[in-house]
């Protein structure tokens, strides 16, 4: 549990980019989603910040379906909404996976010479 500690701490510049990012692409597509969406009747994206719920559920691929676009071009949007949320999200994984590793063979390492040390 320590490691873990130790690989987000390294690894908070790249979570911060993810936070920003993912901020961003959601305002983003909320707003386009919105103007899509907005001449179609009996849509559920009656506001921008009713667009953010749909955007958060696509963004991280859990599709609720409560909210889903009428129009071709909404699809469209929705689609490059899923596509960039998921590339979004798996972009820090390889860093952290990086760090996270380079951090346990240290801690492996360190523990190696504390027992050599200890059995001399």
């Amino acid at each position: 549990m320590r490691i873990l500690g130790y690989t987000l701490k390294s690894c908070a510049s790249e979570l911060g980019f993810l936070l920003f990012s993912l901020t961003m692409a959601l305002i983003i597509f909320a707003t386009v989603m919105y103007y899509a969406e907005k001449g179609v009747s009996h849509t559920t994206f009656v506001s921008i910040p009713a667009a953010f719920w749909y955007t958060i559920v696509t963004m991280t691929t859990l599709g609720y379906g409560d909210m889903v676009p009428k129009t071709i071009m909404g699809q469209i949007v929705g689609g490059m909404c899923a596509l960039s949320g998921v590339l979004v999200i798996a972009l820090p994984v390889p860093f952290i996976v990086s760090n996270f590793s380079r951090i346990y063979h240290q801690g492996q390492r360190a523990d190696k010479r504390r027992a050599q040390m200890v059995s001399t």
